[in-house]
Parts: structure tokens; C-alpha cells; sequence
């Protein structure tokens, strides 16, 4: 119940519930650069999972939406709207760019805010998995190739 609450409601938990779990996937797996069409898939398929549970973001990943849509200065506000129907729970998103005098700018679509979105998951993914394929390579027990260990 409270793990729901923060995904929706508090900025970042969703994200950094994503990034530990591609992590852990990643280390786990060990899927890591050294299996590039297997990263390629697991970051695609991570960042549409992203896309999904975070479209709320945080602090981080909505920064870039007030300096593209935004005057000097300005920031983005969200505000969820949760309703109850049905039988099922919806939540709806409004993103706002606020200016420093606190007027909104402007609300930005959330058909804008997805594909963006997206691909910050892409690249924060693919920045995950190089860390990971770093710390791999250093380690004392990985410094054979794989078809050596056999």
C-alpha cells in the first residue's frame, strides 16, 4: 500500500526503484557490454518499464522539461489527479512550468513527456550498465574472458 503511494505521489521513488532493479537485473545476469544486444534489449525494455511506472519523474529527470518549455529560472510543477472507478485506480498527471514570479508558464502534454522521458531512461540505463561493465572488468574474479572459464 505505501510502496504504491510513493510511486505515485513522492518524486523519485519510482526512479530509483527502476534503477535498482535494471541494476540488480544487470549484476545478476550478468548482462553487462561485454553482451551488447543483450544490454540493447534490457536497457529498451527497462526504459519502456520506466516509462510506465515513472512518468512522474523526479527533481533530475524533469529538469530538462523547464529548460526546453521554460523561461529563465523556472521550474515544473506536478500535480496528480487519482481517481477511483470501476473497480481500478487511475492516476493522471499535469505538468506544469512555473516561472519565478510563481505564474504558470505553461502545461506541457504528456504525449511530450513520455518520449522524453524514455529517453532519459535510455541514458541513464546505458550509463547504469557501463558502471556495471566497469566494476565487472576490475573485479579479481572476472578478469578472465568468459570462454576461458571453461
Amino acid at each position: 500500500m505505501y510502496g504504491i503511494y510513493g510511486v505515485i505521489s513522492i518524486d523519485g521513488v519510482a526512479s530509483i526503484f527502476v534503477l535498482m532493479v535494471c541494476s540488480a537485473i544487470f549484476w545478476f545476469t550478468k548482462v553487462d557490454w561485454r553482451k551488447p544486444e543483450a544490454t540493447a534489449i534490457m536497457i529498451s525494455f527497462m526504459s519502456f518499464v520506466g516509462i510506465c511506472l515513472d512518468s512522474r519523474g523526479n527533481p533530475i529527470y524533469n529538469q530538462p522539461f523547464a529548460w526546453l518549455l521554460g523561461s529563465r529560472g523556472s521550474y515544473l510543477q506536478i500535480k496528480e489527479t487519482v481517481t477511483h472507478g470501476g473497480g481500478s485506480t487511475g492516476v493522471n498527471y499535469e505538468f506544469q512550468v512555473i516561472n519565478l514570479y510563481g505564474a504558470n508558464e505553461r502545461t506541457i502534454s504528456g504525449w511530450f513527456v513520455i518520449p522524453l522521458r524514455f529517453v532519459e531512461y535510455l541514458i541513464v540505463l546505458s550509463i547504469a550498465a557501463t558502471i556495471i561493465t566497469v566494476i565487472r572488468n576490475r573485479s579479481g574474479r572476472n578478469w578472465l574472458p568468459d570462454n576461458a572459464r571453461e
